[in-house]
């Protein structure tokens, strides 16, 4: 008798597909939660940048009046 010559077992490769198909579900899932994670990340250093912007301006508007205020009291 020669060797085999069978090709893959039906239930093998049914269990593989069936490994990928829940691996792709989890890997899409993971992905999803980096993405939104990123994006947070993102929103929460614009509003920092922005937030310092605001700051910096009220800071020389007030450095300003303060200048105003000397100078009309001398």
């Amino acid at each position: 008798m020669g060797p085999k010559k069978g090709g893959v077992n039906q239930k093998v490769a049914a269990a593989k597909e069936k490994k990928a198909a829940a691996q792709a579900i989890k890997d899409n899932e993971k992905a999803r939660q980096v993405e939104a994670a990123t994006a947070a990340e993102w929103a929460k250093g614009s509003n920092q940048r922005g937030a310092a912007r605001k700051e910096a301006a009220a800071s020389k508007a007030d450095e300003q009046a303060r200048k105003r205020r000397e100078k009309e009291a001398l």
